[in-house]
C-alpha cells in the first residue's frame, strides 16, 4: 500500500495505532490535513499561425 506524502492531522482523536501482540497485528488510522488550494499557472498561448516544418523560412 502507498502512503501520501501529506501532513497528519495529530490532533486528539485523529491518530490511532495498537499492537496486538497475540496476533502479531499493527493497527494505525490517521487522518491528513486538508491541502491548500494553489492556482495553476498560466497556460501557453496558441500560435498565431501553423506553417508546417517544410513551409518555413
Amino acid at each position: 500500500f502507498k502512503i501520501p506524502n501529506m501532513e497528519v492531522d495529530r490532533s486528539e482523536g485523529k491518530f490511532y495505532s495498537n499492537w496486538d501482540a497475540e496476533k502479531k497485528v499493527y493497527t494505525i488510522q490517521l487522518f491528513f490535513l486538508k491541502r491548500s488550494v494553489k492556482a495553476l499557472p498560466a497556460l501557453p498561448q496558441r500560435p498565431t499561425s501553423f506553417l508546417p516544418v517544410t513551409a518555413r523560412w
